[in-house]
């Protein structure tokens, strides 16, 4: 049952998360080409003009990939589960787990989709805007996993940045989803009592990893190993609070929607 729900989850987000990223895909090449005319112009004309412009266009998609993936998992998590929608959701004959699960699957599918995505458009505009060129990124590339020491531990320090990006975001999700059910709790203002409670979330959660990177402020690694030891401390706290935290976060979801959902 639960591969039948991501099934369904995936098909009804699809229908906002595939056009913006064909949106993206349409609009990097024409931002990227309108800097491109603008850097080989060296006369001024009306495209010294428009290349800000195409700056300026290309940051806010960027940023806007990330926001918008936000607002489009939050408020399908919100629309069904909270409001009249809730009702078709949860007369499904399947385990609240299974929908919890399959919305929060999708949810980080789209997310790792939507950042892959933001990083492909980046190099893109490198190389269509002269910046990097293919041997540029070989070199790079041959240059990283050339076989030394320190390189080889870059390769590591650059494949745990991404692991534990990929669990801030889903304990990210988790706690919104936290704290939209904790807001049904409340009988009147949900909304902003959702607001308030992922609120509170964020800080007690903030201060717990202060807590926890405390330790870390009186490391003294040796000169030769600083620029990678300390973070990469950082990043094995960061995956062990997001999997505990994440974990708090879905038994409480899990628990209201099965136990005190009220929904209006």
């Amino acid at each position: 049952m639960l591969r039948k729900c991501i099934k369904h989850e995936w098909l009804a987000t699809a229908r906002n998360f595939l056009p913006m990223l064909a949106f993206v895909i349409v609009l990097t090449p024409i931002f990227s080409l309108i800097m491109r005319i603008n850097l080989d112009s060296e006369a001024m004309n009306v495209m010294n003009f428009f290349g800000p412009l195409g700056i300026f266009g290309f940051a806010v998609m960027i940023i806007g990939i990330y926001i918008a993936t936000y607002i489009f998992v939050i408020t399908r998590f919100y629309r069904t589960t909270a409001t009249s929608e809730a009702y078709l959701t949860f007369t499904l004959p399947v385990s609240v787990h299974h929908i919890l699960l399959s919305k929060w699957l999708v949810a980080l599918f789209w997310q790792i989709i939507s950042a892959v995505l933001a990083v492909c458009a980046i190099l893109a505009m490198t190389f269509i805007t002269g910046m990097l060129t293919p041997e540029d990124i070989t070199s790079m590339i041959h240059d990283i996993f050339n076989i030394s020491g320190w390189d080889m531990r870059f390769v590591y320090f650059v494949v745990l940045f991404v692991v534990t990006m990929i669990f801030e975001t889903a304990f990210g999700t988790l706690e919104f989803y936290c704290a939209i059910m904790l807001g049904q709790l409340i009988t009147q203002h949900r909304v902003l009592a959702s607001i308030g409670f992922y609120a509170a979330i964020y800080t007690a959660t903030q201060f717990v990893s202060i807590l926890f990177m405390i330790p870390l402020i009186f490391m003294n690694p040796a000169a030769n190993d600083f620029p990678l030891a300390l973070p990469e401390a950082t990043f094995y706290i960061s995956i062990v609070e997001s999997i505990i935290l994440g974990a708090v976060c879905y038994i409480v979801s899990a628990w209201i929607m099965k136990k005190h959902l009220n929904v209006q």
